[in-house]
Parts: C-alpha cells; structure tokens; sequence
C-alpha cells in the first residue's frame, strides 16, 4: 500500500485542487491518505473533515506544531502503507503520478523513485501558465534506469525537491531520515532529501512530467526573504550530525553551493543579504563554499556555468551586484505604475513570444488586466493562457487601450507599426 502525507496550514484557497487532482488517482482506492493539519483557521480544516467524512481512506490528523517537518514526521510514523508520498496542500498532480511510481517501486524494489515536474502561476483569469522541468537536462542517462545515486554527482546539483517521489518506508526507517521539526515550512526538505540520497542503494528517475509545483503562492517558504536563514540551519545540521554518515561529502557541497548562489541573488534585489538578521548565516555559507572552493572539493568544472558565474559576482563585489539588480526591477515598476496611470479600460501586448508572457505574468500580479495579445504571426498562436492572440490589423476600437510592446531586439519597429494603424506614443509603452 502507498500512503500519501499532506500537510497543510491555511491553504483554503488551493486544498480542492489538490485533493481533488488525489481523488482522481488512477489507484485512489488503493492508498492510504494522510490529512496532517497543523491549527489552520481559515476554513481549510473544515473542507478536510468533508473529504475525511465522503472517503474511508482518508484521515485527517491534527499537529500540535506549526511545522511542516513535524507534520510530515507525523505521518511518516502513522502510515501503514510499505511506501510513502509527500504531496503539497497547495499544488496537484497528474491522474496517473501515484500508479506510475508505484509501479516502478515495485517492479524494480527500489528505495525510492522520482517523476519529473512542472512549475505553475494563476493567473487573476483562472488559467494557469506552466513550465516543464527537466531535472537531468545534461544527462539524460540518468533517466529510466536503476542507479546507485549516492556517488553522482549530477543527482545532487539537479535533485532537491520531496514531494515528486515515493520513498519505501523501510528504507526511510532503517536509516532513521527524518525531516527536522523546525517551525513553520521553510527548507525543511533539504536535510531529508540529502539523506536520501546518500543512503539510497537503488533509485530511479523517470521522465513523465507528474507532479504541479506551485509558484506563486505569496507565503511560501521559497519567496521567504529567510530563505538564506533556514538554508544554513539545514546545512549545518548536516554537516555537524550526519557527517560520519555522508559518503559522498563533494555532493552535499555542490547542492549547498548551487543553493546558496540561487538565494543570494534573490536576497540581493532587495540588498537583504546585508540585514543584521541574515548576514551571520550568509557568511556562514560563503565560509563554507569558499573552503570546499580552495581545497579543491568543488571546482568550476564541477557545477553549472550560471552558479559558478553567480559565485564570482557575489564573491568580487556582493555591493554593486545587490545594486545591478535593484536597478533591473526598477523599469518593471515603472511600467507598472504607467500603464496604471494611463488608466485605460484595457491593456494590450504587442508580441506573444517570451517576452510578451513574461510580461503578461508580470502585469497580471500587479493588477494590470491583459485582455489580448497582438502579434504578426497570430494565426499559428490563436490564444496563450485564456487570453485570444490577434493580427495587429484586427484591433479595430484604439480608444482607451494602453500597448505593451514586449519584444527585445524589434520594439522599436514594432512601435511604429503601432503608430501606422493610429495608435497614439502616449498610449504605448515598452517592456524592457
């Protein structure tokens, strides 16, 4: 039997999606599902009871702790299934993930198995844009086949998520791989999935996309400006209790670095890194990484070009970095804070390329409703994310409309093409 955790905390908003992406399981009525509630007050515990009530293989538990590393603990101690699945109260998954996997982890017995992802917003329409993850990019081998993870190297730069596998639960308990009980729900995952791998004897990776990671939830540990805080907590608990039981040190080092770079250029848009709060666990980390660095332990052979890239701004000048990137946001803002001035009763984008999505993305959580695209290949691209993709030719009413021109390298003629079909340069604006 698969037993599958969720623990939850005030995801009101997201619960039904998520549970009824479980319910849709091809192998539903055969799991064990775990309902790991830690004190929510916003009506999120009262729509568990509701499953709990319509399904007999659901129970809801209540946590005495606000903690995501004791919720799941909990119900890794109260699952009676032979394998377990971690699954995030406020993301879903695909129809088949739990019987693909657990076929998988039958078949081949392994310690534990991983599907590959996907990354998602909502939009304020509803729709949801979506990016597919492919963990092993740059090595492909890795796919599909029963490996020993513990001395590859690329398993620990590319896998450090919990929640797109099922893990045997003998495995987990033999090895005593717990979460930490920190509070709240921050980086809790990185001691556990480290563990995993260092212990794990047989694993596999297979490259279905089944797992919906959600991104844009404002509370979430990812987009907390505490992240470099928690991070160094987990690290350093690896490296002072589970040290003797590291085999593969180098590989705990590279996910360290790689982990380390991606926060720290987050904190430096809002110069965090230098608040009193953060800074002691900042230079903590860097310590460590320069050390690992001059010894040899990690080179630059060794991890991706934008890390090691990262690395070497951040180590020759972390100031001027910090102000690069506050100066990159500052054209977004401005855009923003034009187009709401404008106060047009509609808002267009010329181009539906990248450009035009990343935008789209960017006004909408702003509060800047898009309601179409433009673009000259309209006709192959007919709408994006709900939103309908037109011919600029087809945009008949000019009155009250606001244009983005979302393009890198043609904005400019892009603009003037705007401006032949009537369209006025105080109602265009670029994205930059």
């Amino acid at each position: 039997m698969l037993t599958v955790i969720l623990p939850s905390l005030n995801v009101y908003k997201y619960i039904d999606q998520c549970l009824t992406s479980l319910i849709s399981q091809t192998i539903f009525l055969e799991l064990e599902v775990l309902l790991i509630d830690a004190g929510s007050t916003d009506g999120t515990l009262e729509r568990l009871y509701a499953y709990e009530k319509e399904y007999p293989n659901i129970r809801v538990i209540l946590s005495d702790k606000k903690s995501y590393g004791y919720q799941v603990n909990l119900g890794i101690s109260e699952a009676k299934g032979d394998y377990i699945a971690i699954l995030e109260t406020d993301d879903y998954i695909r129809g088949n993930m739990y019987e693909v996997l657990y076929e998988k982890v039958q078949e081949f017995d392994l310690d534990y198995v991983k599907a590959d992802y996907s990354s998602f917003i909502s939009l304020s329409n509803g729709k949801e844009i979506s990016k597919d993850i492919v963990t092993f990019a740059d090595n492909m081998s890795l796919y599909n086949q029963v490996i020993d993870p513990t001395f590859i190297d690329d398993v620990y730069k590319s896998d450090y998520l919990i929640w797109r596998g099922i893990y045997k639960t003998s495995f987990l308990k033999e090895n005593g791989i717990r979460l930490r009980e920190t509070p709240g729900a921050a980086f809790q995952d990185i001691g556990f999935v480290e563990k995993v791998i260092s212990c794990a004897d047989r694993a596999m990776y297979i490259k279905d996309t089944l797992y919906c990671y959600r991104t844009d939830r404002p509370t979430a540990s990812m987009n907390s400006g505490k992240a470099i805080i928690f991070s160094k907590d987990e690290f350093e608990n690896l490296f002072d209790e589970w040290k003797d039981r590291l085999p593969h040190v180098k590989g705990v080092y590279l996910y360290m670095f790689q982990s380390f770079v991606g926060n720290i250029i987050f904190l430096l848009k809002g110069k965090r890194i230098f608040d009193e709060d953060v800074y002691p666990s900042y230079k903590w980390l860097k310590d460590k990484i320069d050390e690992a660095v001059s010894n040899g332990v990690i080179t630059k052979e060794d991890v991706f070009p934008w890390v090691w890239e990262g690395y070497e701004r951040i180590c020759n000048d972390a100031e001027g970095l910090a102000d690069e990137l506050a100066q990159s946001e500052h054209p977004r803002m401005e855009l923003v804070e034009a187009c709401k001035k404008l106060g047009n009763k509609r808002t267009i984008i010329f181009g539906a390329g990248n450009y035009g999505r990343e935008c789209l993305i960017y006004l909408d959580s702003n509060g800047i409703k898009v309601d179409s695209f433009i673009d000259n290949n309209a006709g192959t691209i007919n709408e994006f994310a709900g939103i309908p993709v037109v011919k600029p030719g087809d945009i008949s009413d000019l009155v009250d409309t606001t244009f983005v021109v979302a393009n890198k390298n043609h904005y400019e003629m892009m603009k003037r093409q705007l401006n032949e079909e009537g369209v006025k340069d105080e109602d265009i604006l670029i994205w930059r």
